[in-house]
């Protein structure tokens, strides 16, 4: 037998085996809010406006460090995430 064939045996179940919906997962609830939310911040350093995503699992306030996309100067940023209204406010600061 080549290793193909015992791979395919392996993962295929017999003819046999009856299938009902309780060997089904069961789909999880849809989160009402969005768990990304677009934002943008002001850079410390140039003052040019800068475009990021929030990951708004991370908790309602944050505080992080990012590079400005165009001077690439770090920027030490406190968000603060509205579940509610899905939206972020960014605060950057010098780092």
């Amino acid at each position: 037998m080549s290793i193909h064939m015992a791979w395919r045996d392996a993962f295929q179940s017999p003819s046999n085996v009856k299938r009902n919906r309780s060997d089904c997962i069961t789909p999880q609830p849809v989160v009402s809010f969005c768990m990304e939310i677009e934002a943008s911040f002001v850079c410390a350093y140039c003052f040019q406006i800068n475009e990021l995503v929030v990951d708004a699992s991370g908790g309602e306030h944050q505080e992080y460090i990012e590079d400005c996309q165009v001077c690439c100067r770090p920027n030490d940023l406190h968000v603060s995430i509205d579940v509610e209204e899905q939206t972020a406010e960014i605060l950057a600061e010098v780092s």
